[in-house]
């Protein structure tokens, strides 16, 4: 339920696009951690958390607010390191093979815009889930306020509960949070020019894991505040409006029938397969793929070779 802008095209039913959902599937590894006994259950989600760094180096950032969190506040330091040190081994191993790949920015060929580094930052990282109906409306002063009122909110939240355990979660995810959007900003600096003063939301996929976690940081600390009639009754009425906010706007996060933004233009991709020019490996054609002209892709001749298009 998560809204994707204009461009649940490019999102949904494409397994690459999971790898933005890691830093959050990582958080929910970690916290169910610690409720497990079994050692054998404990090295899987290890396992697992492994294989989120080598999908997104941002979940390497998590793993590190999540162990100097716990490690500080532990009451027995010696026992959280041993039950945390091979994943933290396997982790360093990992970041030393794939440091080195880190850097890059994608296929975006915008420049960056400082104009929209507010938008990027404030409205759609942070608040774009929860006012997405009225994105186009806000602005960089409104944007802002709504943000210091949502960090406000946590921060009360933080004070205002007496679990030990929600507090880690909420300083951890919020950290996470944060790093997330600063290796967004920092690795995707040419964001910002694919923004125009709230009127666009793409490329929606990048922004859909930090939405994700910005969402879950504030139900976990709406949830401290149901003690007492007052507050339960202002926690109710923030779940009715959110619950009505999304299922009245429903048709802009699930599309029925057809895609609002059409990634095929004018050729089917095996049409595209039949217009396969030849290339400088011999054993290899290049075809033209969306957005036509400027990407492309070579793939094996004899493939191309074996459809009925190319023998006609």
């Amino acid at each position: 339920m998560i809204p994707l802008g204009m461009s649940q095209n490019e999102i949904i039913g494409r397994l690459l696009q999971i790898g933005f959902y890691m830093p959050f599937i990582t958080l929910c590894l970690f916290f169910s951690r610690e409720k497990i006994a079994s050692r054998n259950f404990r090295l899987s989600i290890d396992a697992l958390i492994t294989l989120a760094a080598a999908t997104n180096p941002v979940v390497f950032s998590v793993a590190g607010i999540y162990t100097i969190r716990k490690f500080i506040t532990s009451n027995d330091k010696k026992y959280f390191f041993n039950e945390h040190m091979l994943l933290l081994i396997m982790l360093g191993v990992l970041f030393l093979i794939i440091a080195p790949k880190m850097i890059g920015v994608g296929g975006i060929v915008e420049k960056f815009d400082g104009k929209n580094l507010i938008e990027l930052i404030t409205a759609r990282s942070i608040l774009y889930p929860f006012v997405f109906k009225f994105y186009s409306e806000l602005n960089d002063v409104y944007s802002i306020i709504l943000t210091i009122a949502y960090v406000l909110f946590c921060a009360f939240s933080y004070r205002k509960t007496n679990s030990k355990t929600i507090q880690d979660i909420i300083v951890i995810t919020s950290c996470a949070l944060v790093i997330y959007i600063a290796a967004t900003v920092f690795g995707r600096p040419v964001l910002t020019g694919m923004l125009s003063g709230y009127q666009v939301t793409f490329l929606d996929r990048y922004f859909m894991g930090i939405n994700i976690i910005s969402v879950f940081l504030f139900v976990i600390c709406l949830t401290q505040l149901s003690i007492g009639i007052k507050t339960q009754i202002i926690t109710k009425i923030i779940y009715l409006s959110l619950l009505i906010n999304y299922i009245i706007n429903a048709g802009l996060i699930i599309e029925n029938y057809s895609t609002r933004q059409a990634g095929k233009t004018t050729l089917f991709f095996s049409e595209q397969l039949c217009l396969a020019e030849k290339s400088e490996d011999p054993d290899s054609l290049t075809i033209k793929i969306y957005p036509v002209p400027e990407w492309e892709m070579k793939v094996p001749s004899i493939y191309v070779n074996m459809l009925q298009c190319r023998k006609n």
